[in-house]
């Protein structure tokens, strides 16, 4: 069984970081360490669909009617998450709705010092 994507990316960042020796922070001109800026403002990976297909839906339910179907390959932009729901505006299909947060989410983003 393999891991979830998220654990996979998380061990390949470590082993690379762990075979390179250690990352060091990047320093500009002007004396910024960069790898400060990271952690107070860590940039946001695009949400990005982490199943074969996923539902859209008129509310955030699953129950709710099901207005379209994401699959890999569409472009989405997803903008607002309520009690584990996502908003996805498939920009592929032209549909919109709400899709389970555990098949569109964001990937990890680690700051390497």
């Amino acid at each position: 069984m393999l891991p979830p994507p998220r654990v996979a990316a998380a061990a390949m960042a470590l082993a690379i970081v762990n075979a390179a020796g250690t990352a060091a922070a990047a320093t500009p001109a002007d004396g910024v360490d960069v790898s400060d800026e990271c952690h107070k403002h860590p940039p946001k990976a695009p949400y990005e669909l982490h199943a074969r297909s996923a539902n859209l839906r008129s509310l955030p339910s699953p129950s709710a009617p099901v207005l379209g179907v994401v699959y890999p390959g569409h472009r989405i932009k997803a903008t607002g998450e309520r009690h584990g729901w996502v908003w996805v505006e498939d920009k592929t299909s032209g549909v919109s709705g709400w899709a389970s947060i555990r098949l569109i989410y964001r990937d990890v983003v680690m700051c390497l010092d």
